[in-house]
């Protein structure tokens, strides 16, 4: 069961580590973002291993909704806070970052502040 669960990881939320800093810092800055994502998740990921047996002996079922909220959460994470980035340039992620979740959602969905919300089709 655990490497049922290291495998999906490794489909959906494991890359992120090393896909966010190529398309979210500057370049000088790549490698050490990468190396502290990376080994951060190693880390996780040994923990998870650790715990997993006793959690499940302890909680039995529910070890599993426990893990089931945390992907939850960080899919609500990823979906709401991080922009998308296709076709856009290091400096303009670096912008939408530095003033807040809010300018994020404005160009994840390409929301001019200007335009009324009648003027859009969905």
């Amino acid at each position: 069961m655990v490497f049922a669960y290291y495998a999906a990881f490794f489909i959906g939320a494991g890359p992120i580590p090393w896909v966010c800093p190529n398309e979210m810092t500057p370049t000088y800055a790549v490698a050490a973002v990468g190396a502290i994502g990376g080994s951060i998740n190693y880390v996780l990921i040994f923990v998870i291993g650790l715990v997993f047996s006793p959690l499940l002996d302890a909680l039995g079922g529910y070890t599993f909704l426990l893990f089931g909220v945390a992907n939850l959460l960080s899919a609500l994470f990823c979906f709401f806070y991080l922009p998308e980035t296709k076709d856009c340039q290091v400096a303009d992620v670096a912008r939408l970052h530095s003033v807040g979740v809010h300018s994020v959602l404005r160009a994840k969905y390409r929301i001019d502040p200007l335009k009324s919300s009648s003027e859009y089709t969905i």
